[in-house]
């Protein structure tokens, strides 16, 4: 019998010290009697009595303490705050995850998110219900939001690549429920992301939503291109909401390239200039905005590589070349615009005489003196002969920017 049932029960005491009294003194009996056979059957058979006791006692009353702790209820686990920690900061990032499959999954009954970090894409407050026909409710009747939906590529729900399929316009401008709140209680909250306007998000922010989706190809240059490098933002040169984005139509391009080349718009109004403001030619024919290994942002490696896609028959090779031709086509011309003819940079006898002169090489050219003049190529009179009869170069040397004749040394055919 245990301690703690002698002590649990106080009604068993008298009758188990008699029973312990009685077995003890017949144990002392035994032990009185010879014989070790004896002895030994004696003490056995008190111990099965003793034990077989102690067994049923066991089983009709349990032990009071174990039927106490049985019955208590489970104590609670203490709550340190460390689990409702890390419950709160795993509903706060699911709240602000960027990616909408992950946003629209998550449960309805989540705890709204307690954004921490001072990104305006964070400082939201998550996600607006029923996008995008909310955002609609308020934007729809917009000229440039029906233009959108009814023409833009971005806007093709069926199109699983698109804005508009993939979580309607908080694709783009980011989680905006505290921005429909803040409308519907007559505020003027902005949406997580601002595009342009005064209160444009920076622009690493807007150009990271872009480049969510627009990534390789032509940007593949962007990182460290000049346009990168001086802040310009994707928003500050392609228009979203709109039917056609005035960038890739060619007539309205160069108005937007104007808005920050104020020296190149000058140049397209002068009496020689490439057919830009015609339409005919874009800034993209030539250069990459949007990055290039090259200077100037040219398409191709070399300035007279780009200029040959167009005036291919200047590519060459020539039997006879003309070295500065090759060297740079604008050792002699302005791309943008001149006022000379055949967008010179100078006048063309002064253009040749910059190379070709009576001191430098002697080979005469404009400012060569009456020796010049046909006819008197001997003489020695002091007067400047082409010029003075209003004589070009291209009179007589008019293949040059090189010649395939035998007989073209001098570009004269």
């Amino acid at each position: 019998m245990g301690r703690r049932t002698w002590l649990a029960n106080e009604s068993s005491k008298g009758p188990i010290a008699l029973f312990l009294s009685g077995v003890i003194f017949a144990a002392l009996l035994g032990l009185a009697q010879p014989g070790a056979a004896g002895q030994s059957a004696s003490a056995t058979d008190d111990y099965s009595v003793l034990r077989d006791f102690v067994q049923s006692t066991d089983a009709a009353e349990p032990d009071p303490a174990v039927a106490v702790a049985a019955k208590a209820p489970a104590k609670p686990i203490a709550d340190d705050g460390v689990y409702s920690a890390l419950l709160d900061y795993d509903q706060t990032i699911a709240a602000a995850e960027p990616n909408l499959v992950v946003a629209q999954a998550a449960s309805p009954a989540a705890k709204p998110a307690k954004f921490k970090k001072p990104s305006p894409v964070a400082d939201e407050g998550g996600y607006a219900k029923g996008d995008p026909q909310t955002c609609l409710g308020c934007h729809g009747q917009d000229d440039h939001i029906k233009a959108f939906l009814k023409a833009s590529p971005m806007a093709v729900k069926g199109d699983p690549k698109t804005p508009m399929a993939q979580g309607g316009c908080e694709s783009c401008h980011g989680p905006s429920a505290a921005h429909v709140a803040s409308r519907m209680k007559g505020g003027d909250g902005e949406p997580g992301v601002v595009f342009k306007g005064p209160n444009a998000s920076p622009v690493a922010d807007r150009n990271a939503v872009c480049q969510g989706c627009h990534e390789g190809g032509m940007l593949i240059n962007w990182q460290g291109s000049a346009m990168e490098r001086a802040g310009v933002a994707c928003a500050d040169c392609h228009t979203v909401h709109a039917a056609a984005d005035p960038v890739e139509v060619k007539k309205t391009q160069a108005e937007v390239c104007f808005a920050c080349h104020a020296e190149q718009r000058a140049d397209s109004f002068k009496y020689s200039h490439h057919p830009i403001r015609e339409g005919k030619v874009v800034c993209s024919d030539c250069h990459a905005p949007m990055g290039s290994p090259t200077e100037h942002l040219l398409k191709e490696f070399s300035v007279n590589e780009t200029c040959y896609n167009c005036h291919a028959d200047k590519r060459g090779p020539m039997l006879w070349e003309h070295q500065p031709v090759r060297e740079d086509c604008t050792n002699c011309h302005t791309p943008h615009g001149a006022t000379e003819a055949r967008l010179m940079k100078e006048n063309m006898g002064f253009m040749c005489s910059s190379c070709h002169s009576a001191v430098s090489n002697s080979s005469g050219g404009a400012f060569g003196g009456g020796h010049a003049l046909l006819g008197n190529l001997q003489g020695q009179a002091t007067y400047n002969s082409a010029l003075g009869n209003n004589r070009l170069c291209l009179n007589c040397h008019s293949q040059i920017h090189g010649s395939n004749s035998p007989n073209g040394a001098y570009f004269f055919r």
